[in-house]
């Protein structure tokens, strides 16, 4: 994971750490073939797939402020999500780990973990 940034994202006292994918690589990429990776990833889109994933992950669709505006927990691989027209980034994480956050609530991130940052 050399050259690509993290931050921390934090909801009432869960936390992960998420790459940020800016290259269009590390988007295609995304959280496939990162078999040890318990954290998450940032993704400037608007739908995601779980085509080839061996987890199933919590989908938290985002706008400019960090607001999640569409959820989709506990996806299945093989899965694809719709387009979600207010999403700016989704943040894609393991099932459970950033506990019950839904619709409405706002990300905390910590932006100074590794030089990570958000487009906001």
């Amino acid at each position: 994971m050399k050259g690509i940034k993290k931050i921390t994202v934090r909801n009432d006292g869960h936390s992960c750490e998420v790459l940020i994918a800016e290259t269009v690589l590390q988007r295609l990429r995304g959280l496939l073939f990162r078999p040890n990776w318990k954290g998450g990833m940032l993704l400037p889109t608007k739908s995601v797939h779980t085509f080839f994933m061996k987890q199933n992950i919590d989908v938290f669709y985002l706008d400019r402020q960090g607001r999640v505006v569409h959820a989709v927990l506990d996806m299945k691989p093989w899965r694809a999500t719709k387009v979600v027209r207010k999403a700016q980034m989704v943040l894609e994480v393991p099932s459970g780990k950033l506990g019950d956050m839904m619709t409405g609530h706002y990300i905390e991130l910590d932006q100074t973990t590794k030089g990570g940052m958000l487009c906001v």
